[in-house]
């Protein structure tokens, strides 16, 4: 449940109170600074806000002020240590042209006043269907060689005594157990099976190189006063493709991927 929406001047100061480098000020919600909507691509809308700070995206009704306010609330995300947020669009009835609006609030509920209107640019579009991964054929049982039956030994008289000659048994031979083949996915860069982050892991370390003095990804560094994990750039405690994808989508504002064809849909 989203929080209890205002109107401009009721919560904070009459009219609307501009940003402060730092958010420094005091007063009614400790006067903390509203979000700044940057873009947006039809699946995400992207900014910046207080970290690790709560931001709702809004509908705005268009106020004559330019700021809010909120008429209609369609989803939150959490802000990242690193000051960005990224809000999921995807699946909503957004259409260009149509204006938003944000709010921040922090971890002791304070909430700020509603950010300058952002006109949307690319109508909302439905989410993206994940891939499944392929199902691995189990190699057959090789099947088990058979014992040889001994031959017996026949019995004769006592006079004359005649030695018996054994009769060789062919051993059979055994059926060679069937290779199974392996299927190669288009963008499975360590050939395991499956497209994971490992995959773009292999590509970037075949390109990546860092400017020195540089912290090596997993180092703690302090932030903002804050420990954190450098390269786990969306605050989730873990370094995966999350960290990745935001990356991506803050420098390429979620562009879609182009290929030169002919060329394998990647996963097929």
């Amino acid at each position: 449940m989203h929080r209890q929406l205002y109107k401009l001047g009721e919560t904070i100061i009459p009219g609307v109170t501009l940003n402060d480098g730092g958010d420094g000020d005091a007063g009614p919600n400790d006067l903390i600074n509203f979000p700044v909507i940057t873009g947006d691509t039809g699946q995400i809308v992207t900014g910046s806000a207080c970290a690790a700070c709560t931001v709702e995206l809004f509908v705005s009704d268009g106020d004559l002020s330019g700021y809010g306010e909120g008429k209609e609330f369609l989803r939150e995300a959490t802000v990242c240590g690193g000051g960005y947020f990224t809000v999921s669009v995807c699946g909503l009835n957004l259409l260009a042209g149509q204006k938003v609006t944000a709010t921040a609030s922090d971890a002791l509920g304070n909430t700020s006043e509603f950010s300058l209107n952002y006109t949307i640019t690319v109508a909302s579009s439905a989410c993206p269907t994940p891939t499944p991964s392929p199902t691995a054929t189990p190699s057959p049982t090789a099947t088990p060689t058979p014992t040889a039956t001994p031959t017996a030994t026949a019995t004769t008289s006592p006079t004359p005594i005649s030695t018996p000659t054994s009769t060789e048994t062919s051993t059979p031979t055994a059926t060679p157990s069937a290779t199974s083949s392996s299927v190669n996915l288009w963008g499975d860069s360590d050939c395991d099976g499956e497209i994971s982050s490992r995959d773009n892991q292999a590509l970037l370390r075949r390109v990546l190189s860092q400017t020195d003095p540089c912290p090596e990804l997993g180092d703690e560094v302090t932030v903002g006063g804050t420990l954190r994990v450098w390269g786990d750039w969306d605050c989730d405690g873990e370094i995966s493709s999350r960290d990745n994808q935001a990356l991506l989508r803050w420098v390429l504002s979620q562009v879609a991927l182009s290929q030169t064809e002919p060329c394998p849909d990647v996963g097929a």
